[in-house]
């Protein structure tokens, strides 16, 4: 694992699969720009998301304990600014995240180099999104 620089973003992974949750902590732990937090249950994200203010959000959109659509709308309400990206290993849920407010859709399936463009891809959004005046 690299360090993290000291502006790294944080990114908050919010899965209850412990091979997944492990596996995307891995891969963004070794990008010294990201700081992978996690959050295992779905009871919890909501404050731990409000406690960590993180700058994304992966969120499994099967997580036990949400209601998808709803918990979208309360994070984005509570935290104006952080991006949500949705997983899922069913592409057939990207139109429904979408549609709830995601901000982007992964599918579980994608390769490793296809998941940190996206997440990449978010940031660089983010970044114009805050010179646009």
């Amino acid at each position: 694992m690299q360090g993290h620089t000291l502006n790294a973003h944080r990114i908050l992974i919010a899965d209850d699969h412990p091979s997944v949750a492990r596996a995307l902590h891995q891969l963004l732990s070794d990008i010294p720009d990201f700081a992978p937090l996690d959050v295992a249950r779905g009871e919890d994200l909501i404050e731990t998301a409000t406690r960590t203010q993180p700058e994304l959000i992966l969120m499994d959109w099967a997580l036990r304990g949400i209601r998808p659509e709803p918990t979208l709308q309360r994070l984005h309400k509570q935290l104006p600014n952080v991006r949500i990206i949705v997983m899922s290993a069913q592409l057939s849920d990207r139109e429904r995240a979408i549609d709830a407010g995601a901000d982007a859709f992964i599918s579980k399936t994608d390769m490793a180099e296809e998941i940190l463009a996206i997440l990449r891809g978010q940031f660089d959004m983010s970044i114009r999104d805050n010179t646009d005046i």
